[in-house]
This record gives C-alpha cells, sequence and structure tokens, in this order.
C-alpha cells in the first residue's frame, strides 16, 4: 500500500491545524493584551456599579468643571480710551477665516496680519486680560481655544465683547476626502459672548472632551447629608 494512501482527511487536517498554531497562540497573546489595555483604559469600577454609570458620572464632573471654567470669565471691562481701540466685531469672520485655513495649509496660526499672544496658562486664559488687538490662545494637540475683545456698538460708541472659539482637527466621516484630517471652527456660546454668523456655535457643554485640556480645576462639590 502507497504512502499517498495512508493520508487519510483527518491528517490533513491535523496538518492544517500544527501550521496554524503559532498563528493562534499569538492571536490569542494580542487579544489578552488588548483586554488589559482597555480594562485599563476604562473608568475604574467600584463593586455593583455598571461601566455605564461610572461613565456617565465622569461625563458629569467633566461637564461641572467647564461650568465652573465658564463663569470665571468675567464681561469684557475696557476704559473708554482701549475701547476706541477694539477692532468691529464683523472681522471676527475674517480672522476664524485666515486662522482655519492656515491651520490646514500649514498646521500652524497664521504670521501675519493677526498678533496672537499664548497664554501662560489655564488661569491665565480665563482670567479675560486679553488686550484689545489680539487674539489670546491656548493650544493642546488638535485643539486651539481662542479668545478675543471686539467692538458690538459703532465707531462713534464702542461696545466691548468676548469672542470665544475652539478650533478642533478631526477626520473627515464621509465623502471622497473620508479619513483625511481638517480643521473645524465653532463658537463657544457662553453668557454676552459675541458669534459670527457665519460659522457655528456651541455651547461649551457639547465639547467637553474638547474643551478639557483648558479648564480648572474645579472645587469638589458639597457631600449630601445621608438621610437617617
Amino acid at each position: 500500500m502507497i504512502w499517498e494512501m495512508l493520508v487519510t482527511d483527518g491528517h490533513v487536517r491535523a496538518a492544517r491545524l500544527r501550521r496554524l498554531q503559532p498563528w493562534i497562540i499569538a492571536l490569542g497573546i494580542v487579544l489578552i493584551w488588548l483586554g488589559f489595555w482597555i480594562v485599563r483604559q476604562g473608568p475604574d469600577l467600584a463593586p455593583g456599579v455598571p461601566a455605564q454609570a461610572k461613565i456617565q458620572e465622569r461625563l458629569m464632573e467633566l461637564v461641572r468643571q467647564v461650568d465652573f471654567t465658564i463663569q470665571k470669565l468675567p464681561q469684557a471691562q475696557v476704559t473708554p480710551e482701549a475701547a476706541k481701540q477694539l477692532p468691529p466685531a464683523k472681522e471676527v469672520a475674517e480672522v476664524v477665516a485666515a486662522i482655519t485655513k492656515s491651520l490646514n495649509e500649514s498646521g500652524d496660526l497664521p504670521e501675519k496680519d493677526i498678533t496672537f499672544v499664548e497664554a501662560k496658562n489655564e488661569e491665565a486664559f480665563w482670567k479675560g486680560d486679553w488686550g484689545t488687538e489680539q487674539v489670546t490662545y491656548l493650544r493642546d494637540g488638535p485643539n486651539v481655544l481662542v479668545g478675543g475683545l471686539v467692538s458690538v456698538g459703532s465707531p462713534s460708541y464702542p461696545q466691548p465683547a468676548r469672542w470665544l472659539g475652539l478650533f478642533h482637527r478631526g477626520e473627515i466621516e464621509k465623502g471622497d476626502k473620508k479619513g483625511d484630517e481638517v480643521w473645524a471652527y465653532a463658537s463657544l456660546s457662553a453668557g454676552n459672548v459675541f458669534a459670527p454668523r457665519e460659522f457655528p456655535y456651541v455651547s461649551p457643554e457639547q465639547v467637553p472632551m474638547s474643551l478639557k485640556p483648558f479648564l480648572l480645576d474645579a472645587p469638589p462639590p458639597p457631600k449630601q447629608s445621608q438621610s437617617q
């Protein structure tokens, strides 16, 4: 009886499994490490507390931090002489367009025609001393927070107001350029802050993750007394 006749289908399947075995083991190791990584990246769960509840709790804490930070920004107040130097609010749309164009082309803020001043830290930014002819900003990776002082009045009767916005770099999700990264802008609507009509605006509470690097540390909420 020749050798080929002794090789059954079972032998063939066994041989194939032996060849796949190293890859199966490698895949198993990768999946194990992936599981460890997901656990470490996820929220710290207390016994009996579902993950969704813990994530919701952290999100609510972040929104509370957003509210605390926005409330720290004072209303625009400048001297009468400084008010005369404020740029008209209608120029904000041109500034936003120039910044967006520069970020998409070079990844940096424009170097001409606009004066940019980087705030020392988050506290300095939200203190609101932004100057009259400049754009104050903070940058963290794909997010750039900007603020400026403008006049929403007439040249004869200037009325100071704040302009507050956020630039974010993200991936295009649809169309021929799906997956490409692009910078987009949205004004942050908070109190009496001016927002140009030419661009979208959002409430700060709608973008807490993008604002997270720029937020102030909020004090812990008061502990609720437990009823006896």
